[in-house]
């Protein structure tokens, strides 16, 4: 009767050990994952960075080298301009508060002209 409970403990002793080894190894997985999950995000970001240096830099020598580049930019810049007041505007509206349209049209006519040059 003594080797039945030896055996049955033996046995209970393997399986934690077993189940403290997959739990370990779930953990590691997990970790790896996580590690690797990370990595796929910086990478992203870089990659996304290194896209908007290299469209910064040929915007930069468009507007450097022609008149056109110029304009290229006042209007990318005003279009951005306005999606910009336009999400102001619905967030300001979603919260109920009040601002003139006097305001709004001041801000648009205040860059509806390209700077000298």
């Amino acid at each position: 009767m003594e080797s039945v409970v030896n055996e049955r403990d033996v046995a209970v002793k393997e399986k934690d050990v077993f189940c403290a080894d997959r739990d370990e190894m779930l953990q590691t997985h997990d970790c790896l994952l996580d590690q690797l999950l990370e990595s796929i995000r910086q990478t992203q970001v870089l990659e996304a960075t290194l896209k908007g240096i290299r469209s910064t830099d040929r915007l930069e020598v468009l507007v450097q080298n022609s008149d056109v580049g110029r304009d290229l930019l006042f209007r990318h810049s005003s279009r951005a301009l306005e999606r910009t007041i336009q999400v102001v505007q619905s967030k300001m509206d979603k919260a109920e508060l009040e601002v003139p349209a006097s305001f709004w049209d001041q801000v648009r006519d205040s860059t509806s002209s390209p700077c000298p040059t």
